[in-house]
């Protein structure tokens, strides 16, 4: 089911960011984007707003390119 895909992949953002791996937390919370744009995306968007600004992620990581840690 997409939408549980979506959810799955917005919990694991969750969990990684939390977890201070913010390249991972990106990578779910652009797939459950990606799944469920108008639902998980835009509840992801501050999630995604905080890790650019306030992790490393904001000197080494870019929309284009994700990265595994």
């Amino acid at each position: 089911v997409p939408e549980a895909r979506a959810w799955f992949h917005f919990a694991l953002g969750m969990t990684w960011a939390e977890g201070e791996r913010p390249g991972l937390a990106m990578e779910h919370f652009a797939e459950a984007s990606r799944l469920d744009p108008a639902g998980l995306g835009k509840q992801a968007e501050p999630h995604v707003e905080k890790l650019r600004r306030e992790t490393p992620w904001c000197l080494f990581g870019s929309p284009g390119r994700t990265t595994r840690e």
